[in-house]
């Protein structure tokens, strides 16, 4: 005997519809909960997107190149300057609109941490926790701080 013959056997068919009826009722309520948070996260990320890329036009005009400790010439939009950022993740930060190292240090881990997540499994073992940070001392053009800083990092992370 199924589920359902047990119940309606056991409570009788008035009792167990108005289970079922609950039952739906609870599913229903769940499935919109989920919904909405997922809709209000997609509208966060969805600002701070936008607040990226007005940013863009503004980074662009500050960009300039210096010399590093090698003596070798470094653009400023380079984000594979930073500990932890090879060609691909340069190239999937370019494609979401970052471009300079001041549009990095104004995003967030988290925010960054979703853009790596939503690249997919090779992408989400990166940690860019520290990379907002190294941006804004190359952008501020200290660049002293951030050799110090990079000196203490592994692939980005606290080593």
């Amino acid at each position: 005997m199924d589920f359902f013959s047990q119940l309606f056997t056991s409570l009788g068919t008035r009792d167990s519809v108005v289970v079922i009826l609950f039952l739906i009722v609870a599913w229903l309520l769940g499935y919109l909960v989920k919904h909405l948070q997922l809709s209000s996260r997609i509208d966060e990320l969805e600002t701070d997107l936008r607040a990226i890329r007005s940013s863009h036009i503004d980074a662009q005009a500050e960009s300039l190149p210096f010399e590093n400790a090698s003596g070798a010439s470094v653009q400023a939009d380079d984000l594979k300057r930073l500990e932890g950022i090879g060609p691909k993740i340069e190239e999937l930060l370019n494609g979401v609109g970052i471009h300079t190292w001041k549009q990095l240090s104004l995003t967030s881990p988290e925010v960054l941490a979703t853009i790596l997540q939503r690249a997919g499994d090779r992408y989400r073992i990166h940690d860019p926790s520290s990379w907002p940070e190294q941006a804004k001392l190359l952008a501020e053009g200290r660049f002293d701080e951030f050799e110090t800083l990079t000196d203490s990092l592994t692939g980005g992370r606290q080593g």
